[in-house]
């Protein structure tokens, strides 16, 4: 496994079907690193604070090159971040990686806690309907760690 992208992102609005929604969802790409501390990495917020960004969700990490086959799926280039990683991982698989296997990334000590379950801020994110269940359905989830 190896870093390809750290990424942050701060809320903002979201507009689909006449409703709107706010999400960080789409994180930019920090070519400087990113600071990770005990509860959060530095610069990136989160609009639903009681779900995302707790201490068992402080990172969001993602493969490549699963986000490369999501891509022929949603039919729409995904840059890094734009799945609401803040580590794009060059590739891992999901089904390697146990709940409490901890893993050293740079300075930082990051446990496994979960695989993500999406929401509907993919629909509101990529402007469709079928995009939170076209995600669930490629069982690629990303993992969330916790630091």
């Amino acid at each position: 496994m190896k870093v390809i992208s750290t990424n942050i992102g701060k809320p903002r609005e979201f507009k689909f079907k006449g409703k709107t929604t706010e999400s960080s969802f789409f994180r930019t790409p920090n070519t400087d690193g990113v600071e990770v501390q005990f509860h959060t990495v530095v610069g990136d917020e989160f609009a639903g604070k009681n779900i995302h960004g707790t201490k068992e969700s402080v990172v969001y990490a993602y493969s490549r090159i699963a986000q490369g086959q999501l891509e022929k799926i949603f039919q729409k280039e995904i840059p890094c971040g734009h799945l609401g990683e803040n580590l794009t991982m060059d590739e891992f698989f999901e089904k390697d990686i146990q709940v409490g296997s901890v893993y050293a990334i740079g300075t930082v000590e990051l446990k496994a806690r979960a695989p993500r379950y999406p929401c509907n801020r993919f629909n509101f994110c990529f402007q469709g309907d079928q995009y939170q269940k076209l995600f669930e359905s490629f069982h690629r989830p990303g993992v969330y760690f916790e630091v």
